[in-house]
């Protein structure tokens, strides 16, 4: 139907806690049938090899698929990217965003291991 990214994705019945514990990840929310998605999946996948980000954890959330995740990061467009620490979102971005911004945000928060 639509450009699936290839990151890990969170199943219907898990929860962000329940699949993150303690750890602090890059959210990825998008779906199938979203024009602005199925642009920012490929962008999503080639971030999440990127060499710089190789320290950061990359979860993909299918609204369609995951309604008590959609619930608990309120998502209100997609595609959405949330940034999760302490089990709970410190930042987000909405929309279509180019690469190199994503990526600029996400070493913001996740600094790259010296």
């Amino acid at each position: 139907m639509g450009t699936e990214p290839s990151i890990p994705a969170l199943g219907a019945e898990e929860s962000l806690n329940g699949r993150l514990e303690d750890a602090s990840a890059l959210i990825y929310c998008w779906a199938g049938w979203c024009g602005p998605c199925q642009l920012s999946s490929p962008v999503v996948d080639d971030l999440s090899k990127d060499p710089d980000l190789i320290h950061v954890t990359f979860i993909g959330v299918d609204i369609d698929v995951c309604e008590e995740a959609v619930r608990e990061l309120r998502v209100r467009q997609i595609p959405s990217f949330f940034i999760w620490k302490d089990r709970e979102v410190v930042d987000f971005v909405t929309g279509v965003t180019p690469s190199a911004h994503l990526k600029k945000w996400i070493l913001m928060h996740f600094p790259a291991p010296k």
